[in-house]
């Protein structure tokens, strides 16, 4: 019998507790995979390295080579599940905000889940972006 191991991969960076601020959307060029999305996150994620983490400044992440036929963002709220467009999360998140929870990551797949409280009610955001290129990560030292 054969045997093989996948490693666990270990991310420079932590979303968990971060919350997005606000959201660019740019839609693909017609027939194309280039959509981009930038998630602001104004007081910053987790940076990791080795077994420290330290807190960011303002910051951003920006995934490109989107393909939004692929792509999906869900409100979930009791036991209605919606789908909903990117320029629709973009234009709550500038309103509400919304902070990450839980993400994965697997081959050209990016997937987050958290919360967002709007108009006096909670939801349950899930965001699921198949992708082409490399996500790209920006941040600023925090201020001391």
């Amino acid at each position: 019998m054969h045997q093989a191991t996948k490693p666990n991969v270990t991310l420079p960076f932590s979303l968990h507790d971060a919350k997005v601020t606000s959201m660019i959307c740019n839609s693909a060029t017609a027939g194309n995979i280039d959509g981009t999305v930038s998630f602001i996150f104004d007081n910053g994620y987790c940076k990791i390295e080795g077994n420290s983490a330290e807190q960011t400044g303002k910051a951003s992440v920006t995934i490109s080579g989107i393909d939004f036929d692929f792509s999906h963002v869900y409100y979930c709220n009791k036991n209605k599940r919606q789908e909903v467009t990117f320029p629709q999360l973009a234009s709550d998140i500038d309103k509400n905000g919304l902070e990450i929870v839980q993400e994965a990551y697997g081959y050209n797949f990016t997937k987050w889940s958290g919360f967002m409280f709007k108009e006096k009610n909670i939801y349950e955001i899930e965001i699921e972006i198949y992708h082409f290129n490399e996500t790209l990560y920006k941040w600023s030292d925090r201020l001391k």
